[in-house]
C-alpha cells in the first residue's frame, strides 16, 4: 500500500531491521513487514538513485528525513538519507544521491516507498 511521504516512517519504530537488499531495494523488518523503495527516478531535470541500504539488531527509537539541501543551495549533488536512532547511536538507513543537473527548471527528488505487511501464512 502505498504510504504519505512520511508516514512509513513510523513503520521503523519500535523495530529492527534483519535483512536488507539494494538489488531488490527492499528491508525487512522485525515484524516481518517488508520496506519496498523504488530505486531511480530520472526526469527531464534531475535523478535520483538508491545508493544504500542497512540492517540494524537495534531496535529503532526513531527515524526521519533529511538532506543536504540547505547546505548545496539545490546546486550540484544533492544527498538525501533516513535518518535513524538506536540505542547503539545514530546512522542512515537508507541513502539516496541525486543532481538537479542544469537547475534551471524547477525540480524535485522523490523515491516512493511501499509498505508490504506480513500476510497471515507468513506469520
Amino acid at each position: 500500500m502505498e504510504r504519505e511521504r512520511e508516514e512509513w516512517l513510523e513503520e521503523l519504530i519500535g523495530k529492527s531491521v534483519v535483512s536488507a537488499s539494494l538489488d531488490d531495494g527492499t528491508l525487512r523488518l522485525s515484524d516481518g513487514t517488508t520496506l519496498l523503495f523504488q530505486k531511480s527516478d530520472t526526469s527531464c531535470c534531475s535523478w535520483i538513485d538508491l545508493v544504500g541500504l542497512a540492517t540494524t539488531s537495534n531496535v529503532i527509537t526513531s527515524a526521519d528525513l533529511r538532506d543536504n539541501e540547505d547546505e548545496t543551495g539545490g546546486v550540484g549533488p544533492y544527498e538525501a538519507w533516513v535518518h535513524v536512532v538506536t540505542e547503539a547511536g545514530e546512522f542512515h538507513l537508507a541513502d539516496a544521491e541525486g543532481n538537479a543537473t542544469s537547475g534551471y527548471y524547477l525540480h524535485g527528488f522523490a523515491l516512493g516507498v511501499t509498505v508490504v505487511k506480513p500476510s497471515v501464512q507468513d506469520a
